[in-house]
């Protein structure tokens, strides 16, 4: 079995339909909010397909507690779906190098083969000195075989230059710098072996550590979960709705663009059928779905506002 690794830009749609036919896809997510709305945006974006299994870990970085979180997700992912590729999405306040030293560990050696770690940018961040300076941030170009610019179309030539120059230097030069748009790019660049390697050990995961699943309880009748997740660095909080709840398109977009976050995303209904909607770095992008089961709404940031319920349930429509 091939690993295949990426950060997340909401692109796992129209990547999956590259896949072989007679390949199974397994993809393992790893979200730092506690709802889990990413796996949502994938399964609601998607046509049927039983050869593309997908996991969600949320609540942070899911090598915390000595890996073992991953450890039983990946576990349990390999054992239902037997894939041929297995996709791995870090969270992106995360560290993905204890990601790599799990999976290159002994425990793995047998069943997967790690192949190239791709990070995707917005080169406009560099602009910021926060992350200039940021550990995290660093970790992950420092982990990465190719690193890509996504949303190109919307830089400045001094973005692109900006960015060749920081990755260079904090790789000496030995990683491809490439650009694309809407998290487009050759999949062959996931085909290369990976750069990493480790000599961790690692334990076996037990099956009685426990995963909090906010994103799998049920709704109580009062229509809504609401769920929170802090560390050192970032902040989220994170709803889901029963469908009686609806929201006003045009007053949700308007809140989105409102917040000083990282981070807004949902899939929800509102009064002009059920929308994706991610808001990250001043833009707002949407697509319109079919019904889903339920909404979600997630932020996150350095802080999240201590208003947001309120400002959130603003939004919804009268009954």
């Amino acid at each position: 079995m091939r690993i295949l690794r990426s950060r997340k830009d909401n692109s796992y749609t129209e990547f999956v339909k590259k896949k072989e036919e007679k390949e199974r896809w397994a993809i393992l997510i790893n979200e730092f909010g506690e709802i889990g709305v990413d796996s949502s945006l994938i399964q609601a974006n998607r046509s049927s397909d039983n050869t593309v299994f997908i996991k969600e870990m949320p609540g942070g970085c899911m090598c915390c507690t000595n890996g073992l979180p991953m450890q039983l997700a990946l576990n349990q992912l390999i054992s239902r779906s037997r894939p041929d590729r297995l996709l791995i999405e870090p969270t992106g306040v995360g560290h993905p190098k204890e990601v790599l030293e799990i999976l290159s560990s002994n425990h793995y050696s047998e069943v997967i083969q790690l192949q190239s770690t791709v990070v995707m940018v917005d080169a406009r961040l560099l602009s910021q000195d926060r992350y200039q300076k940021s550990s995290i941030f660093l970790d992950q170009i420092e982990c990465a075989d190719v690193v890509i610019g996504n949303k190109s179309d919307l830089y400045q030539l001094t973005d692109r230059e900006r960015l060749i120059e920081y990755v260079n230097k904090v790789c000496e030069s030995r990683v491809a710098v490439l650009f694309s748009e809407r998290g487009e790019f050759d999949s062959g660049l996931l085909e290369h072996p990976s750069n990493f390697s480790s000599v961790l050990q690692m334990n076996d995961a037990s099956e009685n550590f426990s995963l909090r699943n906010f994103q799998e309880l049920d709704i109580p009748d009062i229509g809504y979960i609401i769920a929170r997740n802090s560390t050192r660095d970032f902040s989220s909080i994170g709803f889901r709705f029963d469908t009686k709840y609806v929201f006003d398109y045009y007053l949700l977009t308007q809140l989105a663009h409102s917040l000083d976050v990282d981070r807004f995303k949902g899939i929800v209904r509102t009064n002009a059928g059920f929308k994706i909607l991610n808001f990250a770095n001043g833009v707002l992008t949407e697509v319109s779905v079919n019904d889903y089961c339920e909404s979600r709404i997630e932020i996150v940031g350095v802080a999240v506002p201590s208003d947001f319920e309120t400002q959130l349930f603003y939004t919804l429509v009268p009954d």
